[in-house]
């Protein structure tokens, strides 16, 4: 009895991996003073899919290959972001990711001169859970400026305060 005990504690133990390989979410520090310094933060938008309002899409506005902003839809599907519009050039584009619906790209010269509405498809290449956690998790440190950072030990976030120790 001992023995048959035993082979079924080991297996329960050293046979099963039942979690996914997901990115290591980290913890940001915000401060909404420095983010919005020379930026324009009138932009607001809306993602559909059939006329129905998508909540939790990522998107993510490159302007260029050092410098990138973020923003998530909420519940009535609406986003908003702050841009330096100066920095945009002909290859900034805004991307659009959500699971179970395909990744939409548009150039964001054009985007901007819309009335920011998008109509996500679905189709052949929709996103996974694992593709849209990770693009989720990568753009949280999107910034040129230093508005977002990893908090560390030495961050005192006890009751609201963002001060330092």
């Amino acid at each position: 009895m001992r023995i048959i005990l035993s082979i079924l504690i080991f297996f329960i133990f050293f046979s099963c991996k039942t979690f996914p390989d997901y990115p290591q979410i980290r913890k940001y520090f915000y401060n909404k003073e420095e983010y919005s310094k020379g930026k324009d933060c009138s932009f607001i938008g809306k993602v559909l899919y059939k006329g129905k309002k998508l909540h939790s899409v990522a998107i993510r506005l490159a302007i260029d290959k050092d410098y990138c902003e973020m923003s998530y839809t909420d519940f009535d599907g609406i986003f908003d972001f702050c841009l330096d519009t100066t920095k945009i050039n002909e290859q900034s584009y805004i991307e659009f990711v959500s699971e179970g619906y395909e990744r939409k790209k548009i150039w964001l010269k054009k985007f901007l001169k819309t009335d920011k509405i998008v109509e996500l498809k679905k189709g052949k290449k929709n996103i996974s859970a694992k593709e849209y956690i990770y693009f989720h998790e990568n753009i949280r440190g999107c910034s040129l400026f230093s508005d977002v950072v990893e908090e560390n030990e030495n961050m005192n976030t006890n009751c609201g305060d963002n001060s330092y120790e």
